[in-house]
């Protein structure tokens, strides 16, 4: 299979790129129009090409799936242009960052033409599998409830300005 990326503002995107070469799958190209530095770091330590327009992307009908890591509120276009090329995506979290755009998104589903994946970076994390393979097998006991919490530092001079919108 062949994927491609769409979006490469976060480095979330080299789990999805990991993933998919490890299964045998090739990368046919990095589409990003702002973040330049990421998307060429990722293009020179995994040899993926950098391609110019979204469309060498949409119009490659080799291409099956699109990753995606782009700005937040910008991932339900990249979402609908995909869609309108029946390529599938894999995208990091957030979705949509607003009502209305969930409102896209909800509709994006109920046509049913792709199939959209959430790249959830704990999902396979060793502490979170014992405690699920623990919880399953009951040796916990009862379990009424659990948080988990993530914190992150807010590193508001180093993050983009998009991140908080």
């Amino acid at each position: 299979m062949r994927f491609s990326i769409i979006g490469c503002q976060h480095a979330h995107i080299t789990i999805f790129i990991e993933e998919m070469l490890a299964l045998g799958h090739s990368c046919a190209g990095i589409y990003e129009k702002e973040n330049t530095t990421l998307a060429g770091m990722i293009s020179a330590s995994y040899t993926i090409p950098i391609v110019q327009s979204v469309e060498e992307i949409l119009l490659d009908s080799s291409i099956e799936i699109v990753g995606c890591a782009a700005i937040n509120n910008e991932k339900i276009d990249v979402l609908e242009i995909c869609e309108r090329h029946g390529k599938h995506v894999m995208l990091d979290k957030p979705a949509v960052t607003n009502r209305k755009d969930l409102g896209r998104l909800k509709a994006l589903f109920s046509r049913g033409r792709i199939q959209v994946g959430m790249l959830l970076t704990e999902r396979f994390r060793s502490s979170l599998y014992t405690l699920q393979k623990q919880i399953s097998e009951g040796s916990l006991g009862r379990i009424v409830s659990i948080t988990m919490r993530k914190p992150h530092l807010l590193n508001g001079k180093n993050r983009p300005s998009w991140h908080f919108f």
